[in-house]
């Protein structure tokens, strides 16, 4: 796991690296669950560390 999120670093650092990178969200078939209908929207705020589901 920790090989991969470090390739996935090292190549948005490469490709893009104005882009960002969430890891690690438990999203969707885990438990406890959190699912999006159709129509539903996530929003990211990478720097205030903050992701809002909104149905």
């Amino acid at each position: 796991m920790h090989e991969q999120r470090e390739a996935v670093l090292r190549a948005l650092g490469t490709y893009a690296p104005d882009t960002m990178a969430v890891f690690d969200v438990d999203l969707g078939h885990t438990d406890p669950q959190v699912v999006i209908p159709y129509g539903g929207t996530v929003r990211v705020d990478g720097p205030g560390r903050r992701i809002t589901v909104t149905y």
